[in-house]
């Protein structure tokens, strides 16, 4: 066991008196000594224990803790590492390796965007369906085509006949038959989608399409099979 004894005289420094607090050094040969450091760095520990100078390797002490003196208990206590060893090996933290926390920033909150069906009614919900189905736009159509078929003298009476939305008021109460206010919502929330929008593109076509197969469909197998005359 490395210890060196040193005798010191005994000293007295200004402003410490026998109140002061001392510290109780526990040693890993299961000694505990109590007395006042003197000096400490990373070769060794002075320790004056009763005048005596005593001085121990790091690898010598266990840990090292304060002791209060009375009037010091008195006071309100000051918060004590329970470690007071910086210089020697310490065990590894399971925490060392994790990365520094850093104050937790505030959770940013996520405000949904406005619903622009909030506050329509259902007859509003209908005709927002109409629209966005693209039901107006079909009619609009067959009305010009019925227009260009027209004699030019009958044009402007057959524009003067036929109004859109009168018409469309006719079929408002269909679709209020038939729909409630939160399908109505789902209609036009579908209808406004991207995936909604795609539909309406390509329905004439997939329609024309579908027609010329189904046609095809029918004259082969007219072919392959002839209808008996009565």
């Amino acid at each position: 066991m490395k210890i060196i004894f040193v005798i010191f005289f005994v000293y007295f420094l200004s402003g410490l008196n026998a109140q002061a607090s001392a510290e109780t050094i526990y040693l890993k040969n299961g000694r505990k000594l109590i007395g006042k450091i003197i000096e400490k760095n990373e070769q060794q520990v002075k320790v004056d224990v009763g005048g005596v100078s005593l001085t121990y390797f790091p690898d010598e002490i266990d840990r090292i803790e304060e002791t209060p003196s009375p009037s010091a208990q008195a006071a309100v206590p000051k918060p004590v590492s329970p470690d007071l060893r910086p210089w020697l090996p310490q065990k590894p933290s399971p925490f060392q390796n994790e990365p520094q926390r850093r104050d937790a920033e505030p959770t940013a909150v996520a405000v949904p965007p406005p619903d622009p069906l909030a506050g329509l009614n259902k007859q509003q919900l209908i005709w927002k369906l109409i629209e966005v189905s693209g039901t107006r736009v079909s009619m609009q159509k067959i009305f010009d085509q019925m227009i260009s078929q027209a004699p030019a003298e009958q044009i402007d009476q057959i524009k003067a006949m036929f109004n859109i939305d009168e018409i469309l008021l006719q079929v408002v109460p269909i679709y209020d038959s038939y729909f409630s206010d939160k399908e109505l919502r789902d209609l036009v929330n579908f209808y406004t989608s991207d995936s909604g929008r795609k539909l309406l593109e390509v329905t004439p076509a997939i329609t024309q399409e579908s027609m010329e197969k189904t046609l095809n469909y029918f004259q082969r197998k007219m072919q392959e099979t002839p209808l008996q005359a009565p």
